[in-house]
């Protein structure tokens, strides 16, 4: 029986580039929020009008009942719990009408969820947890296709209850069908041996977050970017981080941004009230007051 557990996280090994990847998506996402601010509403509804893809290789994403599905998870992000049922909700609406949930599969989906928010409770990135439990509904029933969108609309709701709302105009699916072979290769690598419980997430994770960072860079472009000072940048890239972040992390998404900057802005920072250190030496990292 597949065992849900997400504690590996918080000792999984990070390669330099995925730990770079996770550093600027970071920022993107601070970033984005700040230009959403300023964004008008004909913007805005453009953005999300190009959500769905019109021709999709996963056909759920093309199903009537997605587009509402969209609409009805940002009624959810702001509960204070999110529970099997609210989610059963949004699958019913991408099954066909004679099509049903079983009771295991209702049983499965509440031990995933609950994995989940044991994982977000011990502290886990969203960044990384987010994929992760993307990839095991996907796993849980590899032959109905409606598990994907399922899939794709949990993740969306998760990283908007983690504080990423901004996410909610990025089109990561429509980077899945452009890049689908990439995706499916990965996701075939990291669903290998997963009904054994011993399945590699990182390239299903890998991919995600590289279509996730692609996604959000074209949303980027497409509204007016606001000029920062280097000092802006750091405190937004700190104060947006849902997780503690470290110099090398800063450094590595803000790269025209010297170290020696990048310490003044901290110290003044946690001199200030706005962020608390943690840890000593290397390990030390900032995080949000």
């Amino acid at each position: 029986m597949r065992h849900f557990d997400y504690s590996f996280l918080s000792a999984l090994p990070l390669s330099s580039g995925l730990s770079s990847l996770l550093s600027t998506l970071r920022w993107q996402s601070s970033l984005l929020a700040r230009q959403l601010k300023h964004a008008s509403a004909r913007e805005k509804r453009a953005l999300t009008a190009k959500n769905i893809p019109s021709a999709s290789p996963l056909p759920e994403l093309s199903f009537p009942g997605y587009g509402q599905a969209l609409e009805e998870i940002l009624l959810l992000q702001d509960k204070a719990a999110l529970d099997e049922e609210d989610f059963l909700h949004i699958c019913r609406l991408l099954l066909p009408e004679d099509a049903a949930l079983d009771m295991e599969k209702k049983q499965t989906l509440g031990l995933l969820l609950s994995a989940c928010r044991t994982a977000k409770q011990e502290g886990a990135d969203p960044l990384l947890l987010i994929p992760c439990v993307a990839l095991d509904l996907i796993c849980l029933s590899p032959a109905q296709t409606v598990s994907h969108g399922a899939a794709l609309l949990l993740a969306r709701l998760l990283l908007y209850r983690s504080g990423l709302d901004a996410y909610r105009f990025v089109m990561l699916e429509e980077k899945i069908c452009r890049f689908y072979f990439y995706y499916d290769r990965a996701l075939a690598q990291s669903a290998m041996h997963w009904a054994e419980n011993s399945c590699d997430y990182l390239p299903y994770l890998e991919a995600f977050l590289s279509l996730l960072y692609l996604a959000c860079t074209d949303v980027q472009a497409a509204l007016p970017s606001p000029k920062l000072s280097k000092r802006e940048q750091i405190e937004l890239l700190v104060l947006g981080s849902p997780v503690p972040v470290s110099k090398a992390q800063i450094s590595a998404a803000l790269p025209e941004v010297s170290l020696t900057t990048i310490e003044a802005v901290l110290g003044a920072m946690v001199k200030a009230g706005s962020v608390q250190r943690l840890g000593l030496g290397r390990a030390t990292h900032y995080l949000r007051a």
